[in-house]
């Protein structure tokens, strides 16, 4: 038997390292889903920093409007329209403030428009507007009429340059409550990047404002950034969930990039402060920890199989190799070779086992190779009786065959005999009648003792009843029980049905039917006193049926059971054939034998 190259140890060492591999995954999945949390949170807790300063400087940059809006509306040569005092105010406060606020102006409530302002549209701080402009039919003035404070208004396209942009305005009234106009003040859309440009926001994030239908007003990000005459809608959130909550964060792709968003909603201009982070750059501390755990992990593992599979070498392989070699040995005939105990653990259990196992093997053997040795004498011993039993059944068998057939035989001398020497004692000898007959009996007997010395070299040599000619059997067997029977002069009725059927029989078959019915022929000749004899055979594929009956004086068949060898005979041989026998007789009601025998028909080439 050969030792098995991959067995146990690698078996627990594959256990083992797809336990590992599980654990770790799991672990990895833990590690990263925990990390995972943390740092997202963290990220929101940068962004809610971030979104709070931001509301806060929008809110201080709209209050300062507010309070410049304010100002402007109080001074008196505003409210008055004192055009060349409000020029110098207004383009002074335009030039300190140039970067953001684009123009000052005053719209009245009869249509005049005063503006001054600077950069692109404006020329010596002079818009240049159309012909026919009414500042009451703008927007921004609409705003301040339906406000009647101070407001910020939607992004509209301005009338002076085509660009967006928002105006901050409150209404002006003279110090006895009449209403003058709207003062405004214009901030253009691209210079409100400014507010988002002074935010620093790490890990490469970006800010978009946006207002409360969700366009957007000012952004970082690109493709919304560009200066145009419509709003772009912000399409990554419908503008209705920005509106849920006050503040709320969410993960969307831009384009093929993944973007972590946190947003706020300003409650001074409602509009929405979104910023934007990269997601990778987000999880890049948490995807560089988890690739560190990943490689210890992995060398970890590499270093437990080796680990293991030394470990196994010693405690598994060395203890296995052992035993199988001393199965080995065993198996090549080393009867007394055991496996050496070195350790008392589940191996040197098992030596143990085994050595008692073989120990008790051997004990087995040796007590049985005594057993083989004591049953081959009792063979040998049943082999002598044997041969003595089938001696003596054998002898029964010759003793038999030679009753039968001799006996009946003898029996037709000896009556032959007394026949013919009641004619010598007669006085008629000399009648040619009487001697004819008396040749009769001579020659019947020299027939019987020419069949008795057959029978008798049959018996005696062996010799088997397929050397006779069996082409009439039910024929050649009535005739002879006819002729037997005529001695005494006995009447004989024959009825044989299917005599093809009976002389298909088998030779055995056919021999012991002719031995049981000379002994019945002999039976009657020599013990029934009867006048007639009635026999009926019938074969048919399955069974042999005979019907031997005689009207003599009867007897009693239990008693003559035990003391007639003949009558036990016939019951011996039927009951070799595996067939059956019934005997009704009453005294002086003569004698009825059924018979029935299996039908062995042979095999005919």
């Amino acid at each position: 038997m050969k030792p098995v190259r991959y067995g146990i140890s690698a078996k627990f060492i594959l256990f083992i390292s797809i336990t590992l591999i599980i654990f770790f995954t799991v672990t990895l999945i833990v590690i990263y889903g925990v990390m995972r949390s943390y740092t997202l949170s963290n990220a929101e807790e940068l962004s809610s920093t971030i979104l709070e300063e931001t509301d806060k400087k929008i809110d201080r940059f709209f209050l300062e409007m507010e309070h410049l809006a304010r100002g402007l509306a109080n001074y008196k040569s505003v409210y008055n329209v004192e055009v060349d005092h409000m020029r110098d105010l207004f383009i002074s406060i335009v030039m300190a403030r140039k970067q953001y606020l684009r123009a000052i102006y005053l719209g009245t409530e009869d249509g005049r428009m005063f503006e001054w302002g600077y950069g692109k549209g404006f020329k010596d701080y002079t818009p240049t507007l159309p012909a026919n402009y009414d500042p009451r039919v703008r927007p921004w003035y609409k705003k301040g009429v339906m406000v009647g404070d101070f407001a910020i208004s939607e992004p509209y396209v301005y009338a002076s340059v085509k660009a967006l942009g928002i105006t901050g305005v409150v209404p002006v009234y003279r110090p006895d409550g009449e209403f003058v106009g709207i003062l405004g003040l214009d901030i253009l859309l691209d210079d409100l990047k400014t507010v988002l440009e002074d935010l620093e926001i790490p890990k490469n994030g970006k800010a978009v404002l946006l207002n409360k239908d969700g366009y957007v007003i000012a952004s970082q990000l690109s493709g919304y950034s560009e200066n145009e005459l419509t709003l772009k809608k912000f399409e990554l959130v419908e503008s209705s969930k920005l509106f849920e909550k006050k503040r709320g964060h969410f993960i969307k792709m831009i384009g093929s990039v993944k973007m972590y968003f946190s947003y706020k909603i300003n409650s001074r201009t409602n509009w929405v402060l979104v910023l934007a982070f990269p997601y990778n750059l987000i999880m890049e501390t948490v995807n560089r920890i988890l690739s560190s755990i990943l490689l210890i992990n992995i060398f970890l593992m590499v270093m437990l199989v080796i680990a293991l599979s030394l470990i196994s070498e010693k405690i598994l392989i060395q203890p296995l190799d052992e035993i199988i070699k001393v199965i080995n040995r065993l198996e090549n005939g080393e009867r007394y070779i055991r496996v050496n105990v070195r350790t008392n653990d589940e191996f040197g259990v098992l030596a143990m086992e085994l050595n008692k196992l073989v120990d008790t093997v051997e004990a087995y053997s040796s007590s049985l190779e005594k057993k083989v040795r004591e049953r081959t004498d009792e063979i040998a011993l049943l082999q002598k009786e044997n041969t003595r039993l089938r001696i003596i059944e054998e002898k029964k068998r010759i003793y038999r065959d030679m009753h039968d057939a001799l006996g009946a035989k003898l029996t037709n001398i000896f009556i032959c005999n007394t026949v013919a020497q009641s004619i010598v004692k007669s006085e008629e000898t000399g009648n040619k009648s009487y001697n004819g007959r008396l040749l009769d009996m001579m020659k019947r007997i020299e027939v019987n003792c020419d069949s008795a010395i057959k029978n008798l070299k049959e018996i005696v040599f062996g010799m088997k009843s397929d050397d006779r000619i069996t082409s009439d059997f039910s024929r050649l067997m009535v005739l002879n029980i006819k002729r037997r029977l005529e001695l005494k002069h006995i009447e004989l009725d024959a009825k044989i049905e299917n005599p093809e059927k009976l002389n298909q029989q088998d030779n055995m078959v056919r021999d012991e039917i002719e031995k049981i019915l000379q002994e019945l022929t002999t039976n009657v000749l020599s013990h029934s006193q009867a006048s007639r004899v009635y026999l009926e055979i019938d074969a048919n594929d399955t069974d042999i049926f005979i019907i031997f009956q005689d009207n003599g004086i009867g007897f009693n068949y239990e008693k003559s059971l035990k003391k007639s060898s003949g009558l036990s005979n016939v019951a011996f041989r039927v009951q070799n054939l595996k067939g059956d026998i019934r005997v009704k007789s009453k005294t002086g009601k003569g004698t009825e034998i059924q018979i029935k025998i299996p039908s062995m028909v042979r095999n005919v080439i």
